[in-house]
């Protein structure tokens, strides 16, 4: 079994994907950096959009904050990539899923 935890928002906010990429990169910037993270989204362009846009903005906050591998997990995506989730981050990297709620 895997310890999890389940943030929430307190409200729902009209721009939740950059609520969602916020929530994120404040996980990833916090001293404990433990675990990897699931975000639920609504459809494929989304989680495209979402990825790229997490990806771009934590390169931007430089090496010390680590690398992180975020995968966008939707049916048409390639399954030996979706099974790449699965696998343990190196050392100060990070492991991120971005999925549609079913």
């Amino acid at each position: 079994t895997h310890p999890v935890e389940i943030f929430y928002a307190p409200e729902t906010e009209k721009g939740y994907l950059e609520a969602a990429n916020r929530a994120v990169l404040q996980r990833y910037t916090c001293e404990e950096r433990v675990g990897d993270i699931l975000v639920f989204l609504t459809g494929q362009e989304e989680m495209k959009v979402a990825s790229k846009s997490i990806k771009r903005e934590i390169d931007n906050l430089g090496p010390e904050v680590g690398e992180v591998k975020y995968i966008p997990k939707y049916s048409t995506f390639p399954h030996n990539e979706q099974q790449s989730i699965l696998e343990d981050p190196p050392p100060n990297k990070a492991n991120g899923a971005i999925g549609r709620k079913v």
